[in-house]
C-alpha cells in the first residue's frame, strides 16, 4: 500500500478497537459506551502528547486535520488591514481556504520564497518579517514529492521574533520523529488517518500551553 498520504490501511489494533466499541454500544447503549470510550480517550490524550513531547494538557482531538487547523486559526485575534500571514509554496489548501475571513478583513497572504532544493528558505523568511506579520504557517511535508521543509529551522526565526507559528503536520506524524518543544510551533495539527493508522474521521491538534492565552475560540467544547 503506497498511498499513507492519503490515507493508511487501518492496524489490526484500529479494527479491534473500533469494533470492541460498537460493540459495546449494542450490548450497553451509546450513552454508557461513552463512559468507557471517555477512559480510553484519556488514554490517547497521554499517549499522543508522549508521540509530540508534550504535556497531555495541551492535546485536543477533532474530526480532520483541516477541522483543527480552522478552530485554531479562527480563535486568532480578528484580523486588520495591513496583517500579514506568511506561507510556504507547498502550503496545503484547505488551511489556505480557512484564511478566507482574514482575507477579506485585510489581511495578506505571502508566500515565503523557496531555496535551490525547492523547500522553504529561513533566510528569505527573516528578510520578510516586520511589525505587519501575524502569522507564519508551514506545511512541513508536502503530499508529493518526498520535499522536508525546515520546519525547526522556520520555529527558531518564529519564536526570535515572537510570531505565532503553525504547523501542518499530516504528513510527518509517524513518519518521523516529531518534538514540539523542539519545533517552537505554538499550534501542529495532524491527521490521524495517515501515517498513524488510525480511523477516518479523527486529528490531533497541539497548542502550546503558554500560546491558550492569545486564542478566544468562537466554539467551546465542553
Amino acid at each position: 500500500h503506497f498511498n499513507h498520504a492519503g490515507a493508511s490501511l487501518p492496524s489490526q489494533a484500529t479494527l479491534d478497537a473500533i469494533i470492541a466499541h460498537l460493540h459495546r454500544e449494542a450490548r450497553d447503549g451509546p450513552m454508557e459506551a461513552g463512559e468507557h470510550g471517555a477512559l480510553l480517550l484519556e488514554n490517547a490524550r497521554r499517549a499522543a502528547a508522549q508521540l509530540l513531547n508534550a504535556p497531555a494538557s495541551s492535546i485536543a482531538f477533532a474530526s480532520s486535520g483541516s477541522a483543527a487547523w480552522n478552530m485554531a486559526f479562527q480563535a486568532l485575534t480578528p484580523w486588520q488591514p495591513g496583517d500579514r500571514i506568511l506561507v510556504g509554496r507547498h502550503e496545503w489548501g484547505g488551511n489556505l481556504a480557512s484564511m478566507q475571513l482574514a482575507v477579506q478583513a485585510g489581511a495578506r497572504v505571502e508566500v515565503i520564497p523557496c531555496d535551490a532544493t525547492g523547500a522553504v528558505c529561513p533566510l528569505a523568511l527573516e528578510a520578510m518579517i516586520d511589525a505587519s506579520v501575524k502569522l507564519i504557517d508551514l506545511t512541513w511535508l508536502p503530499a508529493n514529492g518526498g520535499l522536508i521543509n525546515p520546519a525547526q529551522a522556520i520555529g527558531e526565526i518564529a519564536k526570535k521574533h515572537g510570531i505565532p507559528y503553525f504547523i501542518d503536520a499530516g504528513q510527518a506524524v509517524g513518519q518521523m520523529p516529531v518534538d514540539a518543544q523542539a519545533l517552537h510551533c505554538d499550534v501542529l495539527k495532524s491527521a490521524g488517518r495517515k501515517h498513524l493508522r488510525g480511523p477516518r474521521g479523527t486529528a490531533l491538534l497541539y497548542v502550546r500551553p503558554a500560546f491558550l492565552a492569545q486564542l478566544n475560540p468562537a466554539q467551546r467544547d465542553v
